[in-house]
């Protein structure tokens, strides 16, 4: 009797979990890139209630195997990342169904031909989704 229980238990405990997406930049070229990424200070100020922001940006994205930003602003809030060759860059990830992009005020890919989002949905728009809970901007 215990067996099914823990067999119907554990099946509830799985099927009620959040999914989990990814938004990443993938540089497709030959060479580096430069991202300088501007955040978005209502969006933190409002988010941090309160509480000093600047050490979880100077830590962004936080992952393992992507370098601290090379420049960095805190007045203005603006990040400069390289991203090499064929690899990628994780933007936003979570829990949910889809990023909203919300920290981000503009964003510049820098390469030979320099790419502009200026705004939110310009960011939103340039993402394409390629998986159930994954976006990515490709540089080619």
């Amino acid at each position: 009797m215990k067996r099914p229980i823990f067999y119907f238990l554990f099946t509830i405990l799985l099927a009620s979990c959040d999914p989990f997406y990814i938004a990443e930049i993938k540089n497709e070229t030959d060479g580096d890139i430069f991202l300088q990424i501007s955040f978005d200070r209502e969006t933190l100020e409002e988010s941090w209630n309160g509480r000093p922001y600047i050490p979880f940006l100077n830590s962004f994205p936080n992952w393992a195997n992507i370098d601290k930003a090379i420049i960095v602003d805190t007045v203005n809030l603006i990040y400069t990342y390289k991203i090499t060759s064929r690899n990628s860059f994780p933007l936003e990830s979570g829990v949910g169904h889809n990023p909203d992009f919300s920290l981000f005020k503009s964003i510049l890919v820098s390469k030979p031909d320099s790419l502009i989002f200026d705004d939110k949905q310009a960011i939103k728009n340039a993402f394409i989704k390629t998986d159930v809970r994954k976006w990515e901007l490709k540089i080619n």
